[in-house]
């Protein structure tokens, strides 16, 4: 039966009822009630036959319930495009890219330090000028107090950093870096312009600080390299790191490289969600992303670097390119631990959406 005949029997079926009930107000009717009457329950039964198992808004209804669900799903399965997090490691190595310059005062002091690939070296006083190399140059200092006053790095610069009980090890490629130091007691100062080509060597007795000054202004690929031998306590405080990993690439043989963690301990802490800290186990590979409204500082451990890391990251990811896994709340833990209301709203319209669809759509 077309939906049109439904219909006209429906408003026929009404119009009895309507029927009887006037004639039920009129006492002297009774004889023309029961014909009416009798015609309702035929009607109904021959409308229970005929009658679609759908409601006429049956398509409206599936649409509300599939979009709630689609929304529940998009709301679980994405994950939000930053997160808050507290971080704390100790690590022997870690790299990342500055996305600002990058200037730090007084982050070292030690007897002994070398300097290599550097295009400018210049200390008058100690004998050394060395202009416009070729980025080869390299000096070392042995003995004395020696302290690293000024370093200043350029943005968009790669910062690799090595350490252990012994020294630290700054790596700078891809952009340019100034430094400066002052030498004070006595010492021995060698030199020159390319490796293992040596035209300066000095020995010192200064009683009065000098200073020396460096810098690469075309590094062209090559990582100009800054070692530390036995430093003492240092903080190289805030660093303006767009990522950071702490894993760095050894070479095994010529053809194969293999990532390699330097981290010893530590924690993870995601304060968007109400996970408990994830504990960082040694050697675990480990990279932090787009860290713009996060803050990272560096100091010195015992034999390795103490970093702390709060803020804003797009996720931290754990393991290499074969157990990746990006860490980081999906927009319904978001909305469900820091924006309580908005998630009780969300969820009774959802709720009332699916209800009303299965209604609608099953339930006549």
């Amino acid at each position: 039966m077309s939906r049109n005949e439904r219909a006209r029997l429906s408003e026929i079926y009404r119009d009895k009822i309507a029927t009887a009930r006037r004639l039920a107000l009129d006492s002297g009717k009774n004889e023309e009630l029961k014909t009416e009457v009798a015609d309702i329950e035929n009607y109904a039964k021959l409308l229970s036959f005929v009658e679609t198992r759908w409601a006429p808004d049956w398509a409206v209804a599936a649409i509300v319930a599939v979009f709630c669900l689609a929304v529940a799903s998009f709301l679980w399965s994405t994950k939000v495009s930053t997160t808050n997090i507290s971080m704390t490691l100790e690590t022997e190595s870690l790299r990342g890219t500055l996305s600002h310059d990058w200037r730090v005062d007084l982050p070292f002091q030690s007897n002994a330090m070398h300097f290599e690939n550097l295009s400018d070296v210049s200390a008058p006083n100690l004998g050394l000028a060395i202009n416009g190399g070729r980025g080869d140059a390299w000096f070392k200092l042995e003995d004395g107090q020696l302290s690293l006053e000024r370093l200043q790095v350029d943005q968009g610069a790669s910062v690799q950093m090595t350490v252990d009980k012994s020294q630290v090890g700054l790596f700078v490629t891809q952009r340019g870096v100034r430094g400066k130091l002052t030498v004070l007691g006595k010492g021995i100062l060698t030199a020159g312009p390319e490796p293992g080509r040596q035209t300066v060597r000095r020995e010192y007795t200064i009683e009065i600080p000098e200073t020396i000054e460096f810098s690469v202004g075309d590094p062209k690929g090559v990582p100009s390299r800054l070692t530390i031998h036995s430093p003492q306590k240092w903080n190289l405080g805030k660093i303006p790191f767009a990522d950071v990993t702490f894993a760095l690439e050894e070479t095994r043989d010529l053809s194969e490289t293999e990532l390699v963690s330097g981290i010893k301990s530590g924690s993870v802490r995601f304060n968007d969600t109400s996970w408990p800290p994830i504990e960082l186990s040694e050697n675990e590979i480990v990279s932090v992303h787009q860290m713009d409204g996060a803050r990272i500082e560096l100091r010195s451990g015992d034999g390795t670097a103490h970093v702390t890391l709060n803020g804003l990251v797009k996720d931290v990811t754990v393991g290499d390119s074969r157990t990746r896994q990006e860490l980081a709340p999906s927009l319904l833990e978001y909305l469900y631990n820091k924006k309580s209301l908005t998630f009780f709203w969300g969820a009774i319209v959802f709720l009332w959406g699916i209800l009303w669809g299965i209604r609608k759509t099953i339930f006549r």
